[in-house]
């Protein structure tokens, strides 16, 4: 039996259910009526409608500075590598886009990601440093992410965690605003106090829920991480993957991470991701 690629519910299933979570605790600090359910779901659906808009990825190519790529030398050598790759993706998934572009982002660090559901953006440094077939290694671990759906779960996850955080805001707001009218009108140090604990209490809660919620989202997208190495290996780029991860590690300067750091980190640990690559079969 065959290894299957990810999809989007496989590779995202933490991602939407969190969403949803988004949803009931902003309906909640709404006061859970009717219309604030109304209001909840219409503000969310338009806000991931237009973050999964042509609109939407525009606005984070230009966040990421990624840009068209212009130069000829430029084209004459990413086209080439980009389009074989296509090719091999479109052969083993028929159904993906025919409008993914390569854009170039101008900075010397080393990387490559996919945003939205057309666009694949290099850095300049990936480019200067990695080898043809380490480029078509990494471009088909990205095409992978808009195949599975990783790129458009992330957008809907960045809208929920900017709503809820703006419905977070307007209750501290609120609160604030209760506590300077009491303190004008009541002058009363136990309503002040029952306040500042209400406010406090938010806080708490907030600050709890965004980091489990960061670990949770942080399992998930390294389990993507690796249905995305799968689908690389599945089109034929397993050992140029390889190959791009062995250059990353000879070129990373990052130190042992904190615990913290290491729950809420997307990416996994090169060597794991190597050795699982090195050990892969289609099978």
């Amino acid at each position: 039996m065959k290894k299957k690629s990810g999809g989007f519910i496989r590779s995202n299933i933490a991602y939407l259910i969190w969403v949803v979570v988004y949803i009931l605790l902003v309906w909640v600090m709404l006061g859970m009526s009717k219309e604030a359910f109304i209001f909840t779901v219409v503000a969310y659906a338009v806000s991931i409608g237009i973050a999964l808009s042509p609109v939407g990825e525009w606005l984070l190519c230009v966040l990421e500075g990624a840009r068209k790529i212009r130069t000829s030398q430029d084209r004459n050598y990413l086209e080439p590598i980009f389009y074989e790759v296509y090719e091999q993706v479109r052969a083993r998934t028929p159904s993906v886009s025919d409008n993914i572009s390569l854009k170039i982002v101008n900075a010397m660090y080393i990387n490559a990601f996919a945003m939205g559901k057309h666009t694949i953006a290099v850095t300049r440094g990936a480019v200067a440093t990695m080898t043809e077939d380490e480029l078509k290694g990494v471009l088909a671990h990205e095409f992978a992410h808009i195949v599975n759906g990783d790129t458009k779960a992330l957008l809907i996850k960045v809208v929920g965690n900017m709503i809820f955080s703006a419905v977070v805001f307007c209750v501290r707001l609120f609160f604030t605003g209760m506590q300077l009218l009491f303190a004008l009108f009541t002058k009363s140090p136990a309503v002040d106090i029952a306040i500042i604990g209400f406010r406090l209490l938010l806080d708490i809660a907030v600050i709890v829920f965004m980091f489990i919620g960061d670990i949770i989202l942080s399992v998930n997208s390294r389990a993507s991480e690796y249905l995305a190495d799968d689908y690389a290996s599945m089109t034929g780029y397993n050992g140029e993957l390889t190959q791009a991860l062995y250059m990353l590690q000879k070129t990373s300067m990052g130190g042992e991470m904190k615990l913290s750091d290491k729950l809420r980190s997307s990416h996994l640990n090169l060597e794991k991701r190597i050795e699982r690559l090195e050990n892969w079969q289609d099978v």
